[in-house]
């Protein structure tokens, strides 16, 4: 009998770790697109402070922008993120900015966070992704 137990508690144990393990969905919308005209919307999930916006994101997602508003589902463990957003109008696949280093094509971050001198920091965007906070709206800037 307590062998019985003992496994059922173990098959318990390992099955609740993963539930918890698994993937669940974030929905995010992404509005104010004025071109959609088919170019691509790129969009990077990041998790750590040491790399936020520029270096390597947990996830990546390409949308093509064939709405005024696009709504979507990203699969992410529950965690704290930031999100970084810009639809790459030339198709280029990169953000093209200015001398000053201004994007100049249209861009946005979770928070709906606006840079006024510089890029934003981890913080400046961060959200908690969990149960009651699944999703989040991103309104593009130019």
């Amino acid at each position: 009998m307590k062998k019985l137990i003992s496994t059922l508690i173990i098959f318990l144990f390992f099955g609740l770790c993963a539930t918890l393990a698994q993937n669940k969905k974030l929905t995010v919308t992404i509005t104010n697109i004025k071109n959609t005209q088919g170019k691509s919307i790129r969009l990077a999930v990041f998790n750590s402070k040491g790399n936020f916006p520029n270096d390597k994101s947990v996830k990546e997602v390409e949308l093509k922008a064939t709405t005024s508003t696009i709504k979507f589902e990203v699969e992410l463990h529950f965690g704290e993120y930031a999100i970084a957003v810009f639809h790459d109008v030339n198709s280029n696949e990169k953000l093209d900015k200015n001398m000053f280093g201004v994007p100049k094509e249209p861009y946005g971050f979770s928070q709906n966070f606006k840079p006024k001198f510089s890029a934003p920091v981890f913080n400046d965007c961060k959200f908690t992704f969990n149960e009651s906070n699944n999703s989040l709206s991103i309104d593009f800037l130019k």
